[in-house]
Parts: C-alpha cells; structure tokens; sequence
C-alpha cells in the first residue's frame, strides 16, 4: 500500500512539473540532469511521457532524460548467450532489463555474470523500447560496499565516485534509504524547472530567433549538435559508430529532417548528414581524423593543444618572448593534426598555461616559459 501510494504521488508530481516549457535540443546539454543517471523506481520508467517530436528522450517535468538508475529485487532471470534479461520489482512496478555481455567470461564481472533470484541490485542504463514495452539497457549496477561511509561523504557534498561497473547491492537498508531518497529528489531537484541561462536563450545576437533559424541549415544544427556531445566528455576522441548512436544528436538531425520513421533510409541521411558536419568541423580545426579504419577522431581542443604550446614556447625561447602568432604559425607546421587548428583554441591554451604558472606573459601577447 505504502509503495503505491508513494508512486502515485510521484506521478502526480511529475504531472505537475510537466507544465513547465520544453526546450529544443541544444539547450538539453545545459541541464545537469540530462547528462546524469536519474534515479527514479520502476513505475517512473514505464509511464514517464517521451519528450514531444524526440523519441527515445523522456521527460521529467521538462527536464530531457536518457539515462537512469533503478533499485530493485531480482524476480525473474533468463541467461543467453549474448545477454541476460532479467526483470527489478522495487514495489512500484516490474522493469525489464537487458545487460548485454561482452562475449568473454573472464572479463565479465563475477557479480554480474553470478546474479541470482532475489538478489537487490541497482542497475544504469538507458530506456529503450523492445516489442513494444519499455525496458532497460543497463549499463552498470553500482555497488555500496560502506554505506555509513558514503552517508557521510554526500552529507559534506563530496564527490562520491562509482568505480565498479557492475555488482550486486551489498546495503540490506539501501531499498528504504532509495525511497527517502527519491522523495526527497522529486521534492527538490526534480521539481525545479529546467531554465537554460538568458545568455544561452539570447544566443550571440541577443535574439532567440537567431537561434531558432539555424534550424533551416541541417548542418549546421548537426554541428552545433556534435559539440555539445563533445564538451560533455572528458575524451579527446571519439569513434563515428559511437556518435550516431548518441540521442541528443540524432535527436537533432531526426527534427531537422524531420524524420519519422526508423529504417535504412533515415539511417542513412543521419551518416551523411553527420559526415558533411564532420567535413566542416576538421576544415575548420575543431576536429581531426586520426584512425581511418578505426573511423576515429580527435578533438582539437586546448587539452590537447596545450602541452604542444608549452614545448614550443620552451624550445624557441627568446628573451622578449614569442607571440602569438608565432606560437600558431608553429603549430600549423609542426604536426598534420594541428594544421587547421583555430587561433581562439591556441589562446585558450595560452591562459590555462598562465594560469598554471608554466609560462608568463613578458609583454602584449608575447610569452615566455618559465625557468
């Protein structure tokens, strides 16, 4: 009684919160949300609305969600070859989750590849559609080894970091604690709505509607698309399989194009359209092709720039130090990958190593390192 309660009052919340005005893709990276693993229960996942003209991305209140977390006891378990399928009862309702194994048992975690009926686990993943009904394609299930321990570390707002990808849920009190918990983010985080900064709605010409007639020029929402996936994550490279794959830019190329069905076809103008964007970026230095075979790229970002800056600096010390534009005509000549890469990015580079004490600026942008 007490779980059915509890998950109709947290319908009722997210219809509440529902209200709130929705946002177009580009702005989703900006909500911390849509980049964390949501914890939600189970009657969440399978009647949360999908966020309108985007299928796949859901809704919680008007925050775009991918990505979530669920806590439950094992109930049913069916092992084959290339994946386990099993399904979490939390006392709201019976999720189905699909864990795809990577084909070799050694490196499978033993948790994992030993999961049992009855077990309590908590499980990552993405929501998906699978004939029909919506299940769960986990990606991890986190294990609490010391509860009390990690209590007080979020108490003091610390970091706590889940390094193990997959386990079975060791806490016998982590179920009651997860109730608590939702109640408590629904009442507060969730609840809040998703408002993307002035600056942001403004764009660079102080007009919303500057923003909204790039959606005329498919390309370049497919660009615009692509870095907000890339200046979500710490990686430096990418693979292209991996990035046609990722929601919210497919998400983007599908409004844009406004596809609607899911075959070969859209498949298609969705790798074309991303190849084209690819194109342009490298023209333009923010991306560079480093694997061929592998498909594989690498952001030219001013991680990747700075140590370069540094040892050209060092090497070509002169006492009234070098300018930027030597610094960037270097780096034009000194590597393949670094021939187009944008000045702005160079400069960036240029104030993080200031920043960092290894070099030091002698006049108006002539620089010299450290000794």
């Amino acid at each position: 009684m007490l779980c059915r309660l509890y998950s109709a009052l947290g319908r009722f919340v997210f219809i509440f919160m529902s209200l709130s005005p929705l946002y177009p893709p580009r702005f989703w990276g900006l909500d911390k949300l849509y980049w964390s693993y949501v914890k939600l229960n189970c009657a969440d996942v399978l009647e949360i609305p999908e966020y309108p003209k985007y299928s796949g991305c859901y809704c919680v209140g008007n925050h775009p969600i991918v990505r979530v977390e669920l806590m439950g006891d094992v109930v049913r378990l069916h092992r084959k070859t290339k994946n386990l399928v099993f399904d979490l009862d939390d006392g709201t309702g019976i999720c189905s989750c699909c864990y795809w194994l990577r084909g070799d048992e050694e490196e499978e975690d033993n948790d994992t590849v030993k999961l049992k009926l009855g077990q309590l686990v908590t499980v990552r993943g993405k929501i998906t559609v699978y004939r029909g009904q919506r299940q769960l394609t986990a990606a991890a299930v986190c294990i609490l080894t010391c509860s009390l321990y990690l209590s007080l570390l979020r108490e003091i707002n610390c970091f706590v970091p889940y390094l193990v990808l997959s386990g079975v849920e060791r806490d016998v009190h982590a179920e009651c604690r997860r109730w608590v918990e939702l109640i408590h983010l629904k009442a507060t985080v969730y609840k809040k709505p998703f408002m993307p900064p002035k600056e942001a709605l403004e764009g660079k010409h102080g007009k919303l509607d500057s923003l909204r007639q790039s959606d005329n020029d498919p390309v370049s929402v497919t660009r615009e698309a692509i870095l907000d996936y890339l200046n979500g994550r710490e990686a430096s490279t990418f693979l292209f399989k991996d990035l046609k794959e990722e929601p919210v830019v497919v998400f983007a190329i599908r409004h844009t194009l406004q596809l609607k069905e899911d075959n070969f076809l859209a498949h298609d103008k969705i790798c074309q359209l991303l190849r084209k964007a690819l194109m342009l970026m490298a023209e333009d230095g923010q991306v560079y092709l480093s694997n061929l075979i592998e498909d594989r790229y690498e952001v030219l970002n001013f991680r990747v720039v700075t140590p370069i800056v540094l040892r050209i600096i060092t090497e070509l010390q002169k006492d009234d130090g070098i300018h930027l534009e030597s610094i960037v005509s270097s780096l034009h000549a000194s590597r393949s990958k670094l021939a187009k890469v944008q000045r702005s990015v160079v400069k960036e580079s240029l104030e993080q190593l200031v920043a960092d004490s290894d070099i030091y600026e002698v006049s108006h942008r002539r620089y010299k390192a450290v000794d």
